[in-house]
């Protein structure tokens, strides 16, 4: 009967280990296909919240671009306008201060003129004529003038 008794209470033992072992499986909350389950879906739902969120920034992105790309494109033109304003500001300032070269250049030769004719005032009669003692300066100069070429 002992062995009978050691046995039984061996099997019973091996029992109550087995059904521990399975109460403690089935109680843990990592073995459980429900719980797995909503723990994946849990995961899958807040992978979704975060696409979803970078979704939003990027459009909020591709909006601020497509407002700055406006802006630009705005600018660009007011910058175009402005430069050939400008570059027809400048030209009509070159054209002025060639027209003012031009005219201080002829003012220049009118008063050189002046002062080589007039000797006793003011007589352009006198710049086509010239003296005997001219005539000999004039034909020194000539001279020197054919020399040169």
């Amino acid at each position: 009967k002992s062995n009978n008794a050691n046995g039984s209470r061996r099997n019973q033992l091996d029992a109550t280990n087995s059904l521990k072992k399975d109460v403690d499986f089935f109680s843990d909350p990592k073995n459980d296909k429900i719980t797995r389950i909503r723990d994946d879906i849990a995961q899958v739902k807040e992978i979704m919240i975060d696409n979803i969120e970078k979704i939003l920034e990027r459009g909020d992105k591709i909006d601020n671009l497509v407002a700055k790309t406006d802006d630009l494109k705005t600018e660009s033109t007011k910058f175009e306008s402005n430069a050939r304003e400008l570059k027809w500001k400048m030209f009509k300032k070159r054209i002025f201060l060639t027209i003012i070269v031009i005219v201080v250049v002829l003012l220049v030769i009118f008063i050189i003129v002046l002062i080589a004719c007039s000797k006793d005032g003011v007589n352009f009669k006198k710049c086509g004529q010239s003296d005997d003692s001219n005539k000999d300066n004039n034909n020194t100069k000539q001279a020197m003038l054919l020399r040169l070429l």
